[in-house]
């Protein structure tokens, strides 16, 4: 409050002076980054006091336990057909939004604790052990929600008050507990799935696809804030703005998960990641597969660095983020794009790999086999032909990074099958689409130009790619 109540003198006064008075920190609080930089252990732990009177009848408050009101915690949700009423029927019972339990500071605050935490002088045992904590906390305040109002928003960062995703719609609650379970779980694999036009019913059918799997599964949305320092420089139309959320992954995911594998959609997994998931990350920021069978050398005349240092391709990367936060990767990306935007052409990859360039590992082509491992001209070359029957006899990632993609028409990759084979095992049916009339005679008329010998296509056909793979085997 200081900080508006001040005299007409004084604020005439600071109009002359041009200084920036209003933008200090007031002199009897304490900033948020002076909390996180000195809190201790002790200070974590008090932190966490603050939620176990707030959450748990009878803790910290003895004037507080009330078994009746717990009990009518029950009574007033879901779970309970209450004995001889009418007013409350099992399954049917709702709570307004104007409701005093519509309150959202136990949740901000549960998530500012995790993304600030990591910067306490305290040790890594306890933080950990005051992050368990403030995750439960977390946890039982959506289950409360959940209990209450059915579907709720989901927060996984502690919004400013002009954020927009403070108006949110309310998304599924399994989705919901789906995030809960991700949050608290020890696992094998969870995806982390990140995009800002899923509906609630294409969640249900992605969380309904692992429900039955040791896997989890968690959305995230991206605030259009984080997206302010970068515009698309160059791309086709399936090129949107989504490109750069890679860049902003150690933001966008909570700072428990210190790694992660990032994928591109068009890509199938034929093979374990443990071995990937396993490569050594220390002292690295992230590792990816060759651009190209043989990147250009004007990409590293552009950025100006060294080819010996290589050229990654996005559509795959090991990313170490406990690192990409000590070492402040996501500004030093915005800072160089700002600075290069002359030089930046392949927008995230261009910008990744010219910052990282001395922190970054390249991965043995089998993690992202592109397109290049299947060109005809690759393959008038007997050693080229070699590299790439070897690559296309492994493959652990296969990535349709072709502008034209398999549930394209016109799509001529020689696997193309074998992405309809694993569709098969969704709900989604885009073969069937292809099939109908229409589809094959823009199909036909397509490849017409090809099947004449007018055209030369640049991407080995099916049968000619497995008849270089019978060769090789042989």
């Amino acid at each position: 409050m200081k900080q508006y109540i001040i005299s007409f003198i004084c604020f005439s006064c600071l109009l002359l002076s041009g200084c920036n008075y209003l933008d200090t920190e007031p002199g009897d609080a304490i900033s948020g980054d002076y909390f996180w930089e000195t809190a201790n252990a002790a200070a974590l732990e008090q932190y966490c006091n603050l939620y176990y009177p707030k959450l748990i009848k009878g803790h910290g408050d003895p004037l507080s336990w009330n078994v009746g009101a717990m009990i009518m915690a029950d009574y007033q949700s879901d779970n309970i057909l209450v004995s001889g009423g009418s007013s409350i029927t099992y399954g049917q019972n709702t709570k307004l939004t104007s409701n005093s339990d519509w309150n959202w500071s136990t949740v901000r605050g549960c998530n500012s604790f995790l993304q600030n935490y990591q910067r306490s002088p305290a040790s890594e045992m306890d933080k950990k052990k005051y992050a368990g904590e403030i995750l439960f906390f977390k946890a039982f305040d959506y289950y409360n929600k959940v209990r209450l109002f059915g579907d709720v928003p989901w927060y996984d960062t502690a919004l400013d008050k002009d954020d927009p995703d403070l108006y949110k719609g309310r998304d599924s609650r399994i989705v919901v507990m789906a995030s809960i379970l991700e949050n608290n779980k020890m696992d094998d694999i969870t995806f982390h799935i990140v995009a800002n036009d899923l509906t609630s019913n294409s969640k249900t059918i992605i969380f309904n696809q692992v429900k039955n799997s040791k896997a989890l599964v968690s959305f995230y949305t991206v605030p259009s804030l984080l997206l302010e320092a970068y515009k698309l420089k160059w791309g086709h139309k399936r090129l949107s703005m989504t490109v750069f959320y890679r860049c902003l992954l150690a933001t966008i995911l909570p700072e428990t998960i210190e790694k992660v594998v990032y994928m591109d959609c068009d890509v199938l997994v034929l093979q374990s990641l443990r071995d990937l998931w396993n490569t050594p990350m220390e002292n690295i920021a992230v590792a990816g597969v060759q651009d190209l069978l043989e990147t250009p050398k004007e990409y590293f005349s552009r950025l100006e660095y060294d080819s010996k240092y290589g050229y990654f391709n996005g559509g795959m990367l090991l990313i170490n983020l406990d690192y990409w936060r000590k070492h402040n990767v996501e500004n030093r990306l915005k800072e160089y794009f700002r600075a290069n935007l002359d030089k930046v052409v392949r927008n995230d990859q261009d910008i990744m790999n010219a910052v990282l360039y001395k922190e970054k590992q390249m991965l043995d082509m089998k993690w992202n086999v592109q397109i290049d491992v299947f060109l005809t001209k690759h393959y008038s070359d007997i050693n080229l032909r070699n590299k790439c029957l070897a690559v296309a006899g492994d493959i652990g990632i296969l990535h349709y990074c072709y502008r034209k993609k398999p549930w394209h028409y016109n799509c001529i990759h020689p696997m193309r099958d074998l992405f309809f084979k694993y569709q098969k095992l969704t709900p989604f049916d885009d073969y069937s689409r292809l099939q109908k009339p229409l589809s094959k005679i823009h199909c036909f008329l397509h490849n017409l130009p090809y099947t004449l010998g007018i055209k030369e296509s640049k991407i080995l056909d099916k049968k000619k790619f497995e008849r270089y793979l019978e060769e090789k085997d042989n």
